[in-house]
C-alpha cells in the first residue's frame, strides 16, 4: 500500500525589493528559510520592470541581472502598474490552481513591502464589497524594511479601506536610511491592534544574527497560528 502525498504546505508570496529579484530575494533569506521550511513553502516573483541595480546590491550580487523594480523608475504615483498586477493576479491564480489554497500569507522587502502591503488593502475593499470571501485570500502581512506607500491597482477606488485590519509584521533597521517610510507603513497603514514592530540596530538589510533570524521567524509563525485558526 503506498504512502499518501503529504498536503501542500502553506505558502507565502515573496515580492523582493526594488533594483533586485526573485533569485536574489531567495538569497536574501536563506537564513529566514531555514528557520520557516518545516512549515511553508516560500514562492518568489519577478517584477516587470528591469532597473539599475538597488542600493547594497553591488558587488555582492554582481553577475545576476537583470535587477528588476515593481514601478518604473522616476514615477511617484501610489497606483500600482498593470504590468505588476498581471504578474500578481497569474500567480495567485496559479498558486489556487494547483494547491486548491491561496497563499497564506505575503512577504515584502523594501519597494516589495508596498506591493505586498496594498494587496492587502486590496483584499479588504474586496471583503467590503462582497466580492471576495473573508479568509479566502491572505491571513498576514510580513514587511522587511519595507517603504510606503502601499501601491494600490489603477482601477481601485479604496475610499472605504484607510488602514490594514489584516495582522502585519513589520521589521525596521533603526540605521536604515528609509526607516521612515517603514514606520510611516506601520503607523499610518496599518491598524495599531494587528500591527507588530520590531526593531533591529541595522540597515536596509535582513538580519544576519542567528538569534535575530528566529525572532523574525518566530513572530511568523506566530502569525500564522493566530490566523489560521
Amino acid at each position: 500500500m503506498s504512502a499518501e502525498p503529504e498536503p501542500a504546505k502553506p505558502a507565502i508570496l515573496c515580492l523582493h525589493g526594488g533594483g533586485t529579484s526573485g533569485a536574489i530575494f531567495n538569497i536574501q533569506t536563506l537564513r529566514l528559510q531555514m528557520e520557516l521550511q518545516h512549515k511553508f513553502k516560500l514562492v518568489f516573483l519577478d517584477a516587470p520592470f528591469e532597473v539599475p541595480p538597488g542600493p547594497g546590491v553591488l558587488p555582492v550580487f554582481e553577475g545576476l541581472e537583470p535587477y528588476l523594480a515593481w514601478t518604473k523608475r522616476g514615477e511617484k504615483s501610489a497606483q500600482r502598474a498593470a504590468e505588476t498586477t498581471e504578474i500578481l493576479e497569474r500567480a495567485i491564480a496559479e498558486q489556487v490552481s494547483t494547491t486548491g489554497r491561496h497563499f497564506v500569507g505575503v512577504m515584502g522587502f523594501s519597494e516589495g513591502a508596498r506591493v505586498g502591503s496594498g494587496l492587502l488593502l486590496q483584499q479588504e475593499q474586496r471583503e467590503l464589497e462582497g466580492t471576495q470571501k473573508r479568509g479566502d485570500g491572505f491571513l498576514f502581512g510580513v514587511f522587511l524594511m519595507g517603504t510606503s506607500p502601499p501601491l494600490l491597482p489603477n482601477s481601485s477606488s479604496l475610499d472605504a479601506v484607510q488602514c490594514i485590519s489584516i495582522p502585519t509584521l513589520h521589521i525596521v533597521g533603526a540605521e536604515d536610511p528609509w526607516q521612515e517610510l517603514s514606520r510611516d507603513l506601520w503607523h499610518d497603514y496599518s491598524e495599531e491592534a494587528v500591527a507588530k514592530l520590531i526593531e533591529f540596530p541595522i540597515g536596509h538589510y535582513l538580519p544576519v544574527l542567528r538569534e535575530d533570524t528566529c525572532r523574525v521567524a518566530a513572530a511568523i509563525l506566530r502569525l500564522y497560528e493566530e490566523t489560521a485558526r
